[in-house]
């Protein structure tokens, strides 16, 4: 009786063992998702402000020349 309760216990602990492997594959994977998701929103918001730009070249041209007129380098 008393190996049997030893094999259950070792059979419990490589069970823990087996779950705890699992998380970390998960929890990694996880990471790399999130990862790449914040890596697209920044691509996507870069692609939203050259669209932008290039349907609206005059009004980023004023901008960029007012913004040249308040600089402190040409004061």
């Amino acid at each position: 009786m008393e190996t049997l309760a030893s094999l259950g216990e070792i059979l419990g602990g490589i069970g823990v063992l087996i779950s705890l492997i699992f998380l970390a594959i998960q929890i990694r994977s996880g990471n790399e998702l999130a990862r790449a998701d914040s890596q697209r929103q920044a691509r996507h918001a870069w692609q939203e402000n050259l669209f932008y730009m290039s349907d609206n070249c005059r009004d980023v041209r004023e901008f960029c020349m007012a913004m040249k007129e308040c600089s402190p380098i040409h004061r």
